[in-house]
């Protein structure tokens, strides 16, 4: 199978910004703490929606605390030795990329659907267990995007050819994940 040039081009661009992806992660990673340090700074008893937001700047910095960060880090090495990923590595790194973002998409997902039901139906919305509901959301959430995701790591893709074995690909029209 021959890899298209464009994706060969995206590619190769992918891997030489790896600088820049450390950079941006760092202002993302300062960018997300003031705002769970601002939003937790004036409340004195934690409310379902500012739960929900603090949870979505949590996964953000989770997002690049591991998988950017550890992308980044190994294409620097690669780029200044003979290092290259194994296996086991990039299984790791393309499970937490997924879980995180999946994460992150159900999670603004739940703010919309929560800041309707404020809107919407008002009274039915102060007679709820809203706090319970918040908490029980992301574990659903960080449950579903946990097994969506792990579960290709683990055996659930195309194993005709080893995405893994050489080079860490991790888009999912390439690898076929099943998603």
């Amino acid at each position: 199978m021959v890899t298209p040039p464009s994706i060969m081009h995206d590619e190769r661009s992918l891997h030489n910004n790896a600088v820049a992806w450390l950079a941006c992660s760092g202002l993302s990673v300062l960018a997300n703490a003031w705002g769970i340090l601002s939003v937790s700074a004036k409340q004195k008893k934690w409310k379902p929606l500012e739960f929900l937001i603090c949870t979505l700047a949590g996964t953000h910095i989770l997002n690049i605390a591991i998988p950017i960060t550890m992308y980044s880090v190994i294409q620097l090495r690669r780029q200044h030795s003979s290092y290259e990923w194994n296996e086991g590595l990039c299984k790791v790194f393309v499970s937490t990329f997924y879980t995180l973002t999946l994460v992150t998409c159900f999670s603004v997902t739940s703010l919309s659907y929560h800041r309707m039901w404020m809107v919407r139906w008002p009274v039915n919305y102060r007679l709820s267990n809203t706090k319970k509901q918040a908490v029980h959301t992301v574990m659903g959430i960080w449950m579903v995007s946990f097994i969506l995701s792990t579960l290709p790591a683990v055996g659930w893709h195309d194993t005709a050819e080893r995405f893994y074995a050489s080079d860490c690909r991790f888009i999912v029209t390439e690898i076929g994940l099943g998603l």
